[in-house]
């Protein structure tokens, strides 16, 4: 994300003033200025806050690590991809299903990852969209029957709980 000073001065404002879009947009500068320090600070201020970009980037950054300043926690990781996840944010559920389809922070749950990919693959505003359809499809291949009608059946399920709010409470 390339800005100007003048940019950076307001974007810096907004998010002083508590701006969670600004914080998460100064988080994403700050990263690509390869300035972490100043990058996990705003993305995890405007995440602790309830906004879910950046409990994704902050899911990102622990399942991902960023060395010298944040170590490999796919534990933590799976906390936030959840908390955004909860709020409807598709990269956060996709994420979220690659963690229970390599056990990454949970238990290995084919199944649970199928569900979260066949949601993720209903929004076809996504630029993720194909990437869902496609690896539903191989998942489809590597289930038995049961556990695909199992899958679909939970994904209504993770789809009503996401509607409330309550796939995943803190």
């Amino acid at each position: 994300m390339s800005v100007t000073p003048e940019q950076l001065n307001q974007i810096e404002r907004l998010a002083y003033a508590g701006n969670l879009k600004a914080q998460f947009n100064l988080g994403e500068i700050y990263f690509d200025l390869k300035e972490f320090e100043k990058s996990i600070f705003w993305h995890r201020r405007a995440a602790e806050n309830g906004y879910a970009d950046s409990q994704c980037a902050v899911g990102l950054e622990l399942y991902h690590g960023v060395t010298g300043w944040v170590k490999v926690d796919h534990y933590a990781a799976v906390k936030w991809y959840k908390m955004a996840t909860n709020q409807g944010h598709i990269l956060a559920m996709i994420n979220l299903a690659g963690c229970y389809l390599g056990g990454n922070g949970v238990f290995k749950d084919p199944v649970e990852a199928f569900a979260l990919y066949y949601l993720a693959s209903k929004d076809f505003s996504s630029s993720y969209n194909n990437i869902c359809v496609d690896i539903v499809r191989k998942l489809e291949v590597n289930l038995n029957p049961s556990q695909v009608q199992a899958a679909r059946f939970r994904s209504m399920e993770i789809e009503a709980l996401i509607k409330s709010r309550i796939y995943f409470i803190t």
